[in-house]
């Protein structure tokens, strides 16, 4: 369930995680994932190297009724806020 994944992510109960995440609204890993089962995406995160980009995240869609999803959301991560 969510709940177990935010608290592992978080340490925090699903409640407080949603309270915290009211007030200063940045999301991570439990977001990317809820994103890609909602929209049908998968999301990739990336960050930059010296040598180019590497991907960091994998968020993969499950497959829709059919076989199908909607494709690849790429995201490049900077850091911290």
């Amino acid at each position: 369930p969510v709940s177990m994944w935010v608290k592992w992510d978080s340490g925090l109960s699903a409640q407080a995680y949603a309270s915290r995440m009211a007030r200063s609204g940045w999301g991570g890993g439990v977001e990317m994932a809820a994103c890609s089962h909602l929209m049908g995406v998968s999301v990739w995160v990336y960050e930059r190297r010296r040598s180019g980009y590497e991907r960091i995240s994998c968020f993969d869609a499950p497959r829709a009724p059919g076989g199908g999803k909607r494709g690849t959301l790429h995201i490049l991560y900077r850091g911290g806020v």
